[in-house]
């Protein structure tokens, strides 16, 4: 399914969104390489759904049929430029969206979210569109969020949920911008936990990405991030970590996306290298090695995935999954924690071994 969303934290707006624009019976997803058989199934594509327009500090993302989005972004980023500087250009975004669904069925019609930088009494402000049909959640600590796509009422729910069990004074919350790199690396180890618990179910499509502005700059949209999941058997007299399960290396400067896991038929480490196209230049394609023993994250997710139990005749075992920072004694008690690496300096080797390849 795919997830787009807008959330907003002490200044700081950001669309989240999923970079699976394939799927179906026949698709390959990052879920289910390695899990399924390739004969007669192809790999599906990654394309990074948000359009940011950087001279006026506007980030949208995009649901629906990819060849309408295509077909819509071809000459909206040059319009909406003209248009930026209006009492009110997301009216105006809008306006162009309806135009451009006037006639068509509803399967086809696109659906566009965003926001565009302002100021209110010399503080950031944001003018918001709010998608097609405006599905929202008042929240705490993201105030009003907006979501379109096929997973918008999972992603609400989910935003909300968070909001609501993270503790206001826990100090993994330094900044706005922090807020909702935390919730990107919480829905993240959801989908890893969902990944590696359940291989043949996609909860939702592929890796979530954010791209954020505070006032009128964009910031924070090129780090690296690694998830890791990490086995921890609870089966025996006492737990012990029993696998690197699954590891997601995100690094935007690439346009790639690497997922690692170890195989179930005892070949070792298997390593699958997505690219991510751009919604504006499909054809351009990501020449070269990766060089993936080059790669260093800014962040790392740790997802733990506890075991409980012996495998159910289905072959199955039953999971609990936390997503903890890097089970240090000195992390915050907090669900969900995201680390520099700064910070894991000495267990990061412990928590990433499947890299470099």
């Amino acid at each position: 399914m795919t997830v787009c969303a807008y959330v907003h934290s002490d200044g700081v707006a950001a669309i989240l969104s999923d970079l699976l624009v394939t799927s179906g019976p026949n698709v390959i997803t990052p879920t289910t390489y390695g899990s399924v058989s390739l004969e007669g199934r192809y790999l599906a594509g990654l394309t990074s759904k948000a359009l940011v327009i950087p001279e006026n500090a506007a980030v949208f993302a995009f649901s629906g049929a990819e060849s309408r989005i295509r077909d819509f972004t071809e000459s909206f980023p040059d319009y909406y430029r003209s248009l930026a500087d209006t009492d009110r250009p997301m009216r105006t975004a809008g306006d162009l969206v309806n135009n451009f669904n006037e006639g068509l069925d509803q399967s086809e019609a696109i659906s566009v979210i965003g926001f565009q930088s302002a100021s209110l009494n010399g503080q950031p402000a944001y003018n918001i569109l709010g998608g097609l049909e405006r599905y929202s959640v008042q929240t705490e600590r993201f105030d009003e969020c907006f979501a379109i796509g096929s997973g918008r009422e999972v992603l609400l729910k989910f935003i909300k949920k968070y909001s609501e069990i993270v503790p206001s004074n826990s100090d993994v919350f330094l900044s706005g911008l922090a807020n909702i790199i935390n919730l990107a690396g919480a829905l993240n180890s959801v989908k890893l936990f969902n990944d590696t618990s359940d291989r043949h179910k996609d909860t939702w499509g592929g890796y979530i990405e954010y791209r954020a502005a505070y006032g009128h700059s964009i910031i924070g949209q090129t780090q690296n991030w690694s998830h890791v999941a990490v086995g921890i058997d609870l089966s025996g007299n006492s737990p012990r970590m029993s696998e690197h399960v699954k590891q997601y290396h995100y690094w935007p400067g690439s346009k790639r996306l690497l997922t690692t896991f170890r195989s179930d038929n005892g070949e070792g480490v298997v390593a699958s290298e997505w690219r991510i196209k751009s919604l504006l230049s499909p054809n351009d394609n990501v020449a070269g090695p990766a060089h993936w023993n080059s790669f260093t994250p800014d962040f790392v997710t740790v997802c733990y995935n506890f075991r409980k139990g012996r495998m159910s005749k289905s072959g199955h075992y039953t999971y609990e999954g936390r997503a903890l920072g890097a089970g240090l004694s000195n992390a915050p008690n907090s669900i969900w924690l995201t680390l520099s690496p700064d910070f894991i300096k000495d267990e990061i080797e412990k928590f990433m071994p499947h890299l470099p390849i």
